[in-house]
């Protein structure tokens, strides 16, 4: 039982991480362009 808790637990905080992360990975080269862009012109 406290194992199936925890297990749930440790996915959830996995998905938190990769959702973070996939955030991340999505908004940096925007921002990267952005910055870039804003450079340029």
């Amino acid at each position: 039982m406290f194992f199936s808790v925890y297990a749930q637990a440790s996915l959830l905080i996995q998905a938190k991480a990769l959702m973070k992360l996939l955030q991340w990975v999505l908004l940096f080269p925007i921002g990267l362009l952005a910055i870039i862009g804003s450079v340029e012109f």
